[in-house]
């Protein structure tokens, strides 16, 4: 126990400063939900006082949109930081199901949670020379011009900051999510109806799933299109393709598992069906001969392997629990009903 609790924290702290970054939860001297809560208002504010520096003149109107656009930087380093923890746990329930010695464990954990520092500084470059062109290449869409040279630089910061941290995440999500799928591959056979330790990683692909599709939602259903046509079905097309994706992140990692528990459903059921034919034939052959009491075991036998028959065609054999998926549908679903909601309102205002 000491051992893999040791294993656990050298994962959760591993060298490199994007794990330094991402583990900063961590060294807050508050549980973790609060530290989140700290770092999501932190952030918050910071964008409402970055939208009064930038824009005083919409400081009031503009408080939630500010607001948003604050959090966001906090929220995905918040979503990462809980996809590693999850990742770590998830890993210590899989572990006696899959064929790797200590060592071995230490060392996936840590590919778990590790994220190379070259790709995050290329991330961090590419958006902030992406950002500066995208202000060079129309400053009166972007609404830079006019700004003076320090307001100009504060949010070019701040949009590139954001940007990278999408990026970011979207490179943690891809190593973490193609880890898990690695890991699945040295699973020992699964039994059917001990599925548990199986589904563990359905957790983390769950989660993943939710935190693209909630964090997509504000900029693209939750926030207003000024009422262009245009604008609006490109935030639909948008939001719809990260949904996609979400599904994808939830699915994919886990159809190793799937094929598994699918080959071994199909060789119980070959094997039920075998013994029904055998009992069968053995029953015919009871009947032919007038041995009464044969038929009656051959029949207590069939009504043995058709209640087993019936019992195995009801296991699922996708590897995630009901509530794993509906949490994900319910996160699609609830921007959609409060964007029609507010889409409604609007009409009859």
């Amino acid at each position: 126990m000491a051992t893999t609790e040791l294993a656990r924290q050298d994962a959760m702290h591993a060298r490199g400063w994007p794990a330094r970054i991402i583990g900063l939860p961590d060294r807050l001297p508050m549980p973790r939900a609060v530290a989140y809560l700290v770092l999501l208002a932190s952030s918050a504010l910071v964008g409402v006082l970055l939208g009064w520096l930038l824009e005083p003149e919409r400081a009031g109107e503009a408080f939630l949109e500010y607001a948003y656009y604050g959090v966001v930087p906090a929220a995905l380093l918040c979503v990462m930081h809980d996809l590693d923890h999850q990742a770590v746990r998830a890993f210590d329930v899989l572990s006696p199901m899959l064929t790797f010695d200590e060592g071995e464990r230490v060392a996936v954990r840590q590919r778990l949670v590790h994220l190379p520092s070259v790709p995050v500084l290329v991330s961090a470059v590419a958006s902030l020379v992406l950002t500066l062109a995208y202000y060079q290449a129309d400053p009166v869409t972007t609404g830079v011009e006019g700004l003076s040279m320090a307001r100009y630089a504060l949010r070019w910061f701040w949009e590139s900051l954001t940007g990278a941290m999408f990026i970011v995440l979207a490179l943690h999500t891809f190593l973490q999510l193609r880890t898990i799928d690695w890991i699945h591959r040295w699973l020992r056979p699964i039994d059917l109806f001990d599925q548990a330790r199986a589904r563990a990683f359905s957790t983390v692909t769950s989660r993943t799933g939710i935190a693209l599709v909630l964090i997509s939602s504000p900029t693209t259903l939750l926030l207003p299109s000024e009422g262009d046509l245009s604008v609006m079905l490109v935030n639909v097309g948008w939001w719809l393709s990260v949904v996609v994706v979400a599904l994808a992140a939830f699915v994919l990692p886990l159809w190793r598992v799937r094929s598994q528990i699918a080959a071994r459903k199909a060789e119980l059921e070959a094997e039920v069906g075998r013994r029904m034919s055998a009992a069968i034939a053995a029953s015919h052959a009871a009947i032919d001969s007038g041995d009464t009491a044969g038929v009656e075991v051959q029949q207590r036998h069939l009504n043995a392997l058709a209640a087993q028959r019936s019992l195995i065609d009801q296991v699922s054999v996708w590897p995630w629990s009901t509530a794993a998926s509906s949490r994900l549908v319910t996160a699609v679903l609830l921007p959609v009903c409060v964007w029609l909601l507010t889409r409604g309102l609007d009409a009859i205002v």
